[in-house]
């Protein structure tokens, strides 16, 4: 299984919990790097990782947000 940072990406993860008891995910990528299918490949790869240490996905929730590189 790869990772993030072996696949090249410049990603950020922040946790939290929401009020319908899910654990949210936001995965900050740099704003050049912030389209669809970036975005659904990170995802994929997390969703990879959470399925390898036998947690379930469906009580993930994921969000994208960006920040601009100096």
């Amino acid at each position: 299984m790869v990772s993030l940072n072996e696949k090249g990406y410049d990603v950020a993860v922040q946790e939290g919990t929401s009020s319908d008891k899910k654990i949210v995910i936001t995965l900050v990528l740099p704003h050049d790097e912030f389209d669809s299918k970036t975005k659904e490949e990170v995802q994929q790869i997390a969703t990879d990782v959470i399925i390898k240490n036998k947690f379930e996905p469906e009580t993930f929730q994921f969000n994208f947000t960006s920040y601009i590189k100096y």
